[in-house]
């Protein structure tokens, strides 16, 4: 349930299903029991969705590392309007600082921070992932992406990237798609490690006023997304499924992979809470079961959870300062 809460954009799929076909693998058999179909450009796609078919993948290849091998066939314009404002930008310093500002455009569920260290500039990869499979798959098509984008950014490094998994050198690992970089394993926090002097060397396609412009389209789609992506409003999205039978606050919490006391800890800087969302979510049904339905006040009270229309009347009249049934005639009398 927890992946099912962010989406990403189909592209990412296509790319995966083309790339399946080296391995003799079709899109029949890779989006198998999927329900997937006429899948567009603008089209997004759960990270369960996602998540399952990658899996997929991996067994039908028998590749554990796919995700590297797929990250290498990633351009910046495969990542859109970001990608494009990046392939702009000055120097790998602000391209970082734009991908750390904007990648959940992209890849809602990732956050990068930028550290610098001594000779060292980081890229370091946050996420609230379950650890599983999937996470290993994901982190090592970010791992390997990023890495082509910096020499596409930048073709001529000076100095050896270092790219740090968290997980045990696997057998079966492609030492070719980094061999001009130091790779390490087991490391605390995936990350990759740029020297200094190459991220602020300029890069070749540098073009500051379509940088600008660009960026202003990143801007747009981030307040968009922040609109449509808050906690709040994935709750409310769930709690309109649960008619009758809102989870309590740890149910809800569960569902993100996450506690009660985080839960609210997060719903607290969106300047909420859970039983506010519960109230105002009923108050919509309430008044969307009023106008549209013919459910009488007990069928009603009783989809939102209430005991007895008694309760669900006093409620409405706290909100509305008007009873249920009056509101009803008032309407009923407008038609």
């Amino acid at each position: 349930m927890y992946l099912d809460n962010f989406k990403i954009p189909s592209i990412y799929l296509h790319i995966l299903i083309e790339s399946m076909t080296e391995y003799g693998i079709d899109e029949a058999a890779l989006l198998k029991n999927s329900n997937l179909s006429n899948i567009t450009s603008d089209t997004f796609i759960s990270l369960q969705v996602i998540s399952d078919i990658a899996l997929r993948a991996v067994k039908l290849s028998h590749e554990s590392t796919l995700g590297i091998a797929l990250g290498q066939k990633f351009t910046l314009l495969s990542h859109g309007i970001l990608g494009y404002t990046a392939l702009n930008s000055k120097d790998l310093f602000s391209a970082a600082k734009l991908f750390e500002k904007y990648i959940s455009i992209r890849i809602p569920i990732i956050k990068i921070n930028t550290i610098r260290k001594s000779d060292q500039f980081i890229l370091e990869f946050v996420d609230e992932i379950p650890p599983g499979a999937f996470k290993l798959f994901l982190y090592d098509v970010i791992l390997s992406t990023i890495k082509s984008a910096i020499y596409q950014l930048q073709p001529k490094l000076n100095h050896k990237l270092t790219i740090n998994f968290t997980y045990l050198k696997p057998k079966d690992f492609q030492e070719s798609y980094f061999n001009e970089c130091l790779v390490k394993f087991n490391q605390p926090k995936a990350s990759i490690q740029i020297n200094i002097e190459d991220v602020i060397t300029p890069t070749p396609f540098s073009n500051t006023k379509a940088y600008k412009e660009a960026e202003i389209l990143c801007k747009k789609e981030l307040i968009s997304l922040t609109e449509s992506s808050s906690l709040k409003n994935m709750i409310k999205n769930i709690l309109f499924d649960k008619l009758n039978n809102f989870p309590s606050q740890i149910e809800m919490a569960s569902l993100f992979n996450m506690t009660s006391r985080t839960l609210q800890r997060k719903l607290s800087s969106e300047n909420t809470s859970y039983r506010e969302i519960i109230e105002e979510t009923k108050k919509t049904l309430a008044v969307s079961y009023l106008n549209n339905s013919n459910l009488s006040l007990k069928e009603i009270a009783y989809f939102l959870g209430y005991d007895d229309s008694r309760n669900f009347n006093k409620a409405f009249k706290l909100w509305y300062d008007i009873s249920p049934n009056e509101y009803r005639k008032n309407i009923k009398g407008k038609f």
